[in-house]
């Protein structure tokens, strides 16, 4: 290759947003659930000579300016789940009372007896009709039965990232520039896991129980590659810089929230967050 100057740069510039929610509403039990899971992979190289590093290319590149050899990869990557349940406990219902023998003579079937039962047909017209009996006091009423009221939520984010950047040059040979010979990988991404779940059990009518239980769980794990190489190769140039860095925040939250009220409530609520980084930065140079 021979001309004034040269730029060999790959660059990837990429957001992803990963969002889920879930939430119900009911009166007795109400049970959500969100999951939000992003996996990417992700590698960019910008290369003079040979792609592999186990391999060797053949150089030779005749410049009168300046050489940049560039790698970049940036963007953010955001996973977010948020997940709420409600249940709120109907009114008890009085239970039946039990079946008996209603108001009246021995009839088969509980009912009313039969006023003329026991009277001679040819004294009817005579005597008065008897009164009919009293009926029977009404049966109590059954003791109202107990009700639960059950709300379960769970909100789960997770980002499992693969990022390689890597800026090689890799052959035998040479490489002349009157000017400056800049070889740069850089990574700058963001990774965020933000996750919230919500519950609420609402018991409060007579003999009814509460239960709440909320979940929340972020993870991210990250492998990131920054790399720089120059390999078996001979470099003549007015200055060489040779650089490999990574930035970006990994940011992780979790918020669990449960409340129940009534006679008796239960509330549980928890939340875990994760977080794995395996990051290499490298900027290498060898024969």
């Amino acid at each position: 290759v021979k001309a004034g100057w040269a730029q060999v740069r790959a660059t990837s510039l990429s957001t992803i947003i990963n969002a889920a929610g879930a939430m119900s509403s009911t009166e007795n039990t109400g049970i959500g659930v969100s999951i939000g899971i992003t996996y990417a992979k992700r590698t960019t190289r910008a290369v003079i000579g040979a792609l592999d590093a186990g391999s060797t290319g053949t150089l030779d590149w005749d410049l009168s300016g300046d050489l940049a050899l560039t790698a970049r990869n940036d963007g953010a990557l955001y996973a977010f789940a948020l997940a709420g349940s409600k249940a709120v406990a109907k009114q008890p219902v009085a239970e039946k009372p039990a079946d008996g023998a209603g108001a009246g003579g021995a009839g088969a079937d509980g009912g009313e007896g039969d006023p003329l039962d026991g009277v001679a047909f040819t004294t009817i017209f005579d005597d008065p009709l008897p009164a009919p009996a009293d009926p029977a006091p009404a049966a109590p009423a059954g003791k109202p039965k107990a009700t639960t009221s059950f709300a379960a939520t769970g909100a789960i984010g997770v980002n499992l990232i693969d990022d390689s950047t890597v800026a090689q040059i890799n052959g035998v040979g040479t490489i002349r520039a009157a000017g400056a010979v800049a070889i740069n990988a850089q990574q700058d991404t963001a990774i965020v896991a933000m996750v919230g779940g919500v519950a609420w059990a609402n018991g409060t009518a007579t003999n009814s129980k509460a239960v709440g239980i909320a979940g929340a769980f972020a993870v991210n794990s990250v492998t990131a590659v920054a790399r720089t190489l120059v390999q078996d190769a001979t470099i003549t140039a007015a200055s060489v810089s040779d650089q490999a860095r990574r930035t970006g925040n990994i940011i992780s939250g979790t918020v669990g929230a449960a409340g129940a009220k009534g006679k008796k409530g239960l509330a549980v609520a928890g939340s875990v967050s994760w977080n794995r980084v395996d990051a290499t930065t490298e900027a290498l140079v060898r024969s």
